[in-house]
């Protein structure tokens, strides 16, 4: 159970580049352009402020979650794939 588990943690390293629009990004630059993306696609036209106090709550909320695994839940939200209560 131990080695299986070892084998696993490779993919929850933060310190892995990700595949994110066709381009190997690090964590934070990933992490940038997946919350650019939710920004923008949220529709409201934000300011300065209002943008970076938003990016920062998403890094709050994400930063401990590799990239990969955000852009896949993301994937699945917008092609109503994500599990429902």
């Amino acid at each position: 159970m131990q080695r299986h588990m070892a084998e696993l943690a490779v993919f929850t390293r933060l310190d892995r580049p990700a595949l994110i629009r066709g381009e190997w990004l690090d964590q934070q630059q990933a992490l940038t352009t997946i919350i650019a993306g939710l920004l923008i696609k949220s529709g409201r036209r934000l300011d300065k402020a209002a943008s970076d106090v938003m990016t920062e709550d998403y890094f709050d909320a994400l930063e401990d979650m590799p990239a990969w695994t955000v852009r896949e839940a993301l994937r699945k939200w917008n092609r109503a794939e994500s599990a429902q209560k």
